[in-house]
């Protein structure tokens, strides 16, 4: 048992160690290779210590410095001349953006098409998603559209929202039970729940998720959060 104790007890201590030496190997990286202070991200903080890793540490040897940072030479290589290129400036090691460049040749949908939708959804008395709305502009009317453009096009004309009509619900959308069934017996057992608890004093009901207490602050504040709200 003593053993086991010194065991952990080194342990920790050397998880210590290498803590700190990594926070003074960034502050170093910090200092010395990014003077103007710069905000920079979790991920350009990482490229600055290895950088300084290479000049610092190794004294501006690629390989050494590449084995004791556990990346490839080849790729430090490259980290190096893009360093040196924009003349040091640590903002160049933030990752490059992976949005398109170039959103100007983007072909919206016709007018007509976005009103389409919107009629869908407005006759699906606000019940069918982005997947069926697009299924059916497929089978019926012959034209494509992906469920993500069609769910843009329902958040622009706000016809997406967290309240759900208990009556919709009964006239509307059929329930099955859920494939992980919980305590509440799935969806289905929640609406059955619910509709028990709709007497006239109850104006509304939220369905949120209760593991997390600040839920239950936001829900008596009124505030917005990803949650559901069934109405009477």
């Amino acid at each position: 048992m003593k053993k086991v104790l010194q065991n952990e007890s080194v342990s920790g201590w050397l998880n210590m160690i290498k803590t700190n030496s990594a926070k003074n190997m960034q502050n170093l990286a910090e200092k010395l290779l990014n003077p103007g202070n710069y905000h920079l991200s979790e991920t350009a903080k990482k490229h600055l210590r290895w950088l300084y890793i290479l000049y610092h540490d190794q004294k501006g040897n690629v390989s050494k410095a590449s084995r004791k940072a556990g990346v490839s030479r080849q790729w430090l290589s490259g980290l190096k001349q893009k360093f040196e290129h924009n003349n040091k400036d640590p903002r160049c090691l933030e990752p490059l953006s992976r949005a398109p460049r170039n959103t100007e040749k983007r072909v919206a949908i016709p007018k007509k098409i976005e009103k389409l939708i919107i009629k869908i959804r407005d006759d699906s008395l606000n019940v069918w998603g982005k997947k069926k709305i697009s299924e059916e502009l497929r089978i019926t009317y012959k034209i494509k559209v992906s469920p993500n453009t069609v769910n843009k096009y329902l958040h622009k004309y706000k016809r997406i929202s967290p309240k759900i009509s208990l009556k919709n619900i009964r006239k509307n959308v059929k329930l099955s039970n859920s494939h992980n069934i919980d305590a509440t017996g799935g969806m289905e057992g929640k609406m059955k729940n619910i509709e028990n608890l709709a007497t006239e004093s109850v104006k509304s009901i939220e369905i949120f998720n209760g593991l997390k207490p600040k839920n239950y602050k936001k829900v008596l504040l009124g505030e917005k959060f990803p949650h559901t709200k069934v109405c009477k």
